[in-house]
């Protein structure tokens, strides 16, 4: 599954926090390496591609490494510090990941039950057909204008299963790519501005699919349905069962989906540069043309410090990496940490 393709690593390399002590010698690294992993990683920063860098290395079970250089804050000159909280982004998929798989073990659902059958929502889905192919007729008519702007939206013909959402074959994406049509539906249908999860999934069941569920990957929203999932089959908040079921458990206690009043301070300023203009629109700014960082989420008006009511199972998480190292520790470990058992080691064969 998506889980063990993502983390299982024998080296893991991540953010950083501070309650480590790395040993290199126990790890079995090379502290000349490391220095050249140190010196390669601060010219990012110091050639102003990142704002600061944490990084960390764990080998055999063991902390072999831990570093943290640059700026939680640029203009404010803020150093970055162990213990600074990220948006983990799409890092949030994986542990959305092992909570529906949790559910699984539990027998609340099999791997190729149809989705609708626990949520009626995505029963009816459709999905774009080109009328002509690339390939019409063995020429490469499909790809003229207007041949390849000719298409039908139409009923699928196979059910889009809970192993499509865990895999991504599902049919669901971001609303990114050469298939102008669908994406021009995502971005109509303003998804990320659901008021909670069941409103997230009424936007995009009325969105058709990519491609028949089960017949292609594509990334994309695909582990926010599994979010949703794991409210219906648990009868929690997704924010509520991670933090009952993973986080206490494992000791990961600066994940949120918002961040607390007392944590602000230590809430890293987001900076990005250099997005391809087809993907601007998701994050609504405009853009520096010089390439250089430029600052798109502050943490005194950030939206991650608001009343969060959204739990975005693909990207809504904050961290630090004192708790992502813990979670992945957990997964090489075989679904077991200090005691703690999250998951199978069957279930991480999978």
């Amino acid at each position: 599954l998506l889980i063990r393709l993502i983390l299982l690593f024998p080296l893991f390399i991540s953010l950083l926090a501070a309650q480590y002590s790395a040993n290199p010698e126990l790890a079995g690294l090379s502290i000349y390496r490391l220095e050249g992993l140190k010196k390669i990683m601060y010219e990012f920063v110091d050639e102003g591609k990142l704002a600061g860098v944490q990084t960390a290395i764990i080998r055999n079970g063991s902390i072999g490494h831990y570093d943290t250089y640059g700026y939680a804050d640029i203009d404010s000159k803020k150093q970055l510090k162990d213990d600074a909280i990220f948006r983990i982004y799409s890092m949030t998929k994986p542990i959305v990941s092992v909570a529906l798989m949790m559910l699984y073990e539990e027998g609340k659902f099999l791997l190729d039950d149809p989705v609708h059958k626990y949520i009626p929502e995505m029963k009816n889905l459709r999905v774009y057909k080109p009328v002509f192919t690339q390939n019409f007729f063995g020429s490469t008519l499909g790809k003229i204008w207007p041949l390849n702007k000719l298409r039908s939206v139409r009923k699928t013909k196979t059910h889009m299963r809970i192993i499509d959402l865990l895999r991504h074959t599902s049919g669901l994406g971001y609303g990114w790519g050469s298939n102008t049509y669908v994406d021009r539906k995502y971005k109509k249908a303003d998804i990320w501005e659901a008021k909670d999860t069941k409103d997230f999934i009424n936007k995009i069941s009325k969105i058709p699919l990519y491609h028949e569920p089960g017949t292609g990957w594509r990334y994309g929203v695909s582990t926010d349905v599994c979010g949703y999932l794991v409210e219906v089959l648990s009868g929690q908040s997704l924010d509520e069962f991670l933090s009952s079921r993973i986080f206490m458990p494992l000791n990961m206690v600066d994940t949120h989906f918002q961040v607390p009043d007392n944590k602000i301070n230590r809430f890293t300023t987001n900076y990005i540069n250099n997005i391809p203009e087809k993907y601007r629109w998701l994050l609504r700014k405009s853009f520096n043309p010089d390439g250089k960082l430029m600052a798109i989420d502050n943490p005194d008006s950030s939206e991650f410090t608001k009343n969060v009511t959204f739990f975005s199972g693909g990207g809504g998480l904050v961290s630090t990496t004192k708790d992502y190292v813990q979670f992945c520790k957990m997964i090489l470990n075989q679904g077991e940490l200090n005691g703690s058992r999250i998951l199978s080691p069957k279930t991480i064969e999978l």
